[in-house]
């Protein structure tokens, strides 16, 4: 185990308080931190919101090969989209009478938009990446625009017949479309090399063939491929719902490697991109911190 940043405050305020679920000090699995790693992955991911370096660190990590990244560049914003959707139909006053966009306005998907420009200027603040969060601006703000007039051209003009899971005629549904796109997210890493820990293997990376056939060696029963199979189709359900929940964190981190890549703070990205290979190179990157171990568990007393 090898930790190349410090954790940030959240990631050791988690550590120190709900240790027992997601990081047991004495580095033991209990059944509920195996289910908790299962369906979640990467707790320390998941539940920190600006946490920079790890967000970063994992993003790299994930998402090795074109199709993660592309998989992420289009379809994270693709479900910010259709949620913001959902949320139009949450504005002040009378309904729209009619189809048909009447242009800006005050609704469920401005005021989301503008909580996510909040956080983003947070992370970026945090970071010292602020033309990163600039350009943030106008893509957050063009998927709420859109949004709403999504929503005025499809929204169910029967009041009888409207619903807050039914907003729109069924074709259009946005959160049948968010489900959708968040799984396009998910399949994305079905091309990655490697299965990371807590997903298969508690500790290590491992490739799908070796968790469900096992190596040349161990090769499993058929019951038990078939059991760990099932296993894996549990993650399409769980990954997909994961997937759906990091959008909203994550939809910035492809732009920010775009502007890497096009120059933008060129020691930084060299730093970024230091750690994530350094790690990957080991075989075996952490995912709860900037570093190496796997499915190593962040405890209170590493991190002071």
């Amino acid at each position: 185990m090898e930790v190349f940043v410090r954790p940030s405050r959240e990631a050791r305020w988690l550590a120190r308080r709900i240790g027992w679920l997601i990081a047991p000090n004495d580095g033991k699995h209990r059944w509920y931190t195996r289910a908790v790693g299962f369906l979640v992955v990467a707790p320390f991911t998941q539940l920190t919101v600006t946490s920079f370096d790890l967000q970063l660190f994992l993003f790299q990590v994930f998402h090795r090969r074109i199709w993660a990244r592309l998989g992420h560049a289009v379809f994270m914003p693709a479900v910010n989209f259709f949620v913001m959707v959902a949320l139009a139909q949450l504005r002040p006053g009378a309904p729209p009478a009619d189809h048909g966009w009447s242009g800006p306005s005050l609704n469920g998907a401005t005021v989301y938009a503008l909580f996510l420009l909040a956080w983003y200027l947070l992370v970026a603040l945090e970071a010292r990446l602020l033309l990163w969060w600039a350009l943030t601006v106008p893509l957050t703000l063009a998927l709420s625009l859109g949004a709403d007039a999504y929503y005025c051209r499809f929204f169910v003009l029967d009041p009888a017949q409207h619903t807050f899971l039914a907003p729109t005629v069924a074709a259009a549904n946005p959160f049948f479309w968010a489900y959708a796109s968040a799984q396009m997210i998910m399949l994305s890493h079905v091309p990655e090399p490697l299965l990371p820990p807590r997903v298969t293997d508690a500790w290590r990376w491992t490739s799908v063939w070796d968790f469900v056939v096992g190596r040349e060696e161990t090769h499993r029963s058929l019951p038990r491929v078939a059991g760990r199979g099932l296993l894996l189709l549990v993650q399409v359900a769980s990954g997909t719902l994961n997937e759906w929940w990091a959008s909203a964190r994550l939809m910035p981190y492809s732009l920010l490697l775009l502007m890497f890549r096009l120059g933008y703070q060129p020691e930084r990205a060299a730093r970024a991109r230091s750690y994530a290979d350094r790690a990957i190179a080991s075989g075996n990157p952490a995912i709860d911190f900037v570093g190496i171990g796997g499915g190593a568990f962040l405890r209170p007393d590493d991190v002071g």
